[in-house]
């Protein structure tokens, strides 16, 4: 039987292995999720519960102090508490189309038939409340590293942190299977996100859709573009989607399908442009959810290139390989070899790319997929198929985009420095409504951290040479806080109306902080670390490529010549 230390970490590579820094972490951990690890660990589901039951069980009642010491801040290893976090999801999860969501005697009916316990009501041992340190300490745990919590409590009840995480339950998921399995006619082709969402939205309105009530208000308050968790859900959506379509398309979702992934390893755009070689574009391959992938490498024209970890969520562009403007129109499919599950490497066609700048170093140049969806006051690059020109002249003439030069790049369009200049996006008629879905900004606040001085190995920037805070927001007003996450104590409060002002801000001392602009109903956040001088290690000095010109390189200032 595998021990709880290793259900714990199994479950921590489930959910944050391939997720990109700066994203939204949901723990959606469900009865697919634990067969998936299950499998992982060699052993059966069945165990999760044996587990959990050893460890966090004293006296047929919780006792949170075996696995939770209050006060002791590790935020570099995995929480010793994440299995029982996963646990309470996953009663969230269990819950069925006819109980109330709302009513915490359900909740806990599922919590304690997987803790084992025969009673009724709130857990014993937990008493109300006991579990909200372990959820604030998740969500500064996720903060300290460069992600953004989601677990909200509502109201009083404070089982509602495990019942904000079940985004897509296991029977919403199985209701969309089968939605999609007898409706394959409308769902034979590939959809980009945001046309999937809205196609099912579409559907769950029909009287013959037999979505949980769960699923059809999470599509009505949530599907909605703007809504604050729309991108969430979409991605949920697009994940059960792809893996349906992975699976062979069948009506019904068994059990068999439980430990069923995508194959496939998406790859998104990465740009560069030289003064010599002018504008070129690689391969920028997403590491795979839930899979760690240390020995894998990619087959083209004959050649095997490695999959080289780059950063959270992304390996290395191939920067060996430049791809021809046909293959971004027609797409390319590429064998994989060394990743359990993954048979293809994919670049799907698309007749647009969004390409917003390198957050981790946004004046390199470098632009490429780092995100679905453009960050509000950054600019990006916007590469679309000649088709879309009325569609992106319309949005300029609106006022909504706005962008300072267009170049035509064989058989496309490059619009560059695009900015998103306003949110009212509704009334706006184009053809292509993807387009629309996309270009929209994920919130109407942003937070764009511009200069300072950082070490790229750490991200971390360096007393006294902080990062410009720079605010944008559509709202009239708008309030932004900056907290040590040691203390947990705002040090700057401001409420502002102005955006697109730099913050007052001097960055005098090392430690780490959370940026939050809250406006309208919606926050947004940023995490940034201060570190002392004495904390930054020399690199060594390493090989590098040189530009061959004329039987010398160049290196930098310097030129080898050979002698």
């Amino acid at each position: 039987m595998a021990t709880y230390e290793e259900w714990n970490q199994a479950l921590f590579d489930y959910t944050l292995v391939g997720m990109p820094k700066g994203i939204r972490i949901y723990l959606a951990i469900d009865d697919e999720a634990i067969a998936w690890v299950a499998d992982e660990l060699r052993t059966s589901a069945d165990d999760f519960l044996e587990v959990i039951r050893l460890r966090c069980l004293s006296n047929s009642a919780v006792d949170l102090d075996r696995i939770f010491a209050a006060g002791h801040k590790d935020y570099d290893t995995p929480p010793r508490y994440f299995a029982f976090l996963c646990a309470m999801v996953l009663a969230a999860h269990r819950m069925g189309e006819n109980e109330e969501t709302h009513s915490p005697l359900a909740y806990f009916t599922h919590f304690n038939n997987i803790l084992g316990l025969q009673v009724d009501g709130r857990s014993a041992g937990l008493k109300g409340g006991a579990e909200q340190e372990l959820w604030e300490d998740w969500a500064l745990w996720l903060r300290y590293n460069g992600f953004q919590p989601t677990a909200t409590k509502t109201g009083e009840q404070y089982y509602t942190y495990a019942r904000s995480q079940a985004l897509l339950r296991g029977l919403d998921k199985t209701r969309l299977w089968r939605h999609f399995g007898l409706n394959n006619d409308k769902y034979s082709g590939r959809f980009g996100k945001g046309e999937l969402t809205a196609q099912v939205r579409a559907d769950a309105k029909l009287t013959t859709t037999r979505f949980p009530k769960h699923l059809r208000d999470l599509l009505d308050t949530e599907g909605k573009i703007g809504a604050t968790r729309y991108d969430d859900l979409s991605d949920a959506l697009y994940e059960t989607f792809d893996i349906w379509v992975d699976s062979g398309r069948p009506i019904d979702r068994s059990k068999a399908h439980q430990i069923a992934a995508s194959s496939t390893l998406r790859t998104g755009l990465y740009r560069t442009e030289h003064y010599l070689t002018g504008t070129n574009f690689y391969l920028l391959p997403r590491q795979p959810r839930h899979i760690q992938a240390n020995e894998a490498s990619v087959l083209y024209q004959n050649e095997s290139s490695p999959l080289v970890t780059s950063r959270a969520g992304w390996f290395e562009p191939f920067l060996s390989l430049p791809l021809s403007f046909s293959d971004i129109k027609h797409g390319l499919t590429l064998p994989v070899q060394g990743i359990e599950r993954i048979k293809s490497l994919v670049l799907s066609p698309s007749e647009f790319w969004i390409l917003p700048p390198d957050p981790d170093d946004v004046a390199s140049g470098v632009y490429a997929s780092w995100t679905d969806r453009p960050e509000l006051g950054v600019p990006f690059v916007l590469l679309c198929s000649p088709n879309l020109r009325n569609d992106v002249e319309r949005l300029r003439s609106e006022s909504l985009i706005g962008w300072n030069q267009e170049t035509e790049l064989d058989g496309w369009i490059e619009y560059t420095s695009v900015m998103v200049l306003s949110d009212v996006w509704s009334e706006v008629r184009v053809e292509h409504k993807e387009l629309v879905n996309q270009l929209r900004p994920r919130s109407h606040i942003g937070i764009a951290l511009r200069g300072g001085l950082r070490d790229i190995k750490s991200g971390a920037w360096l007393v006294g040479y902080g990062p410009e805070v720079i605010v944008h927001a559509f709202a009239k007003r708008f309030n932004v806080t900056l907290s040590d996450l040691s203390t947990n104590a705002a040090i700057i409060n401001l409420d502002l109306s102005k955006s697109g002002d730099s913050l007052p801000i001097e960055w005098s001392q090392s430690g780490d902080y959370l940026l939050r602009v809250q406006a309208e109903g919606q926050q947004y956040e940023r995490f940034v670390r201060i570190a002392d001088w004495s904390n930054v290690r020399l690199s060594s000095v390493a090989d590098h490529v040189g530009l061959k010109i004329a039987g010398s390189a160049v290196f930098g200032a310097f030129i080898d010549t050979g002698n």
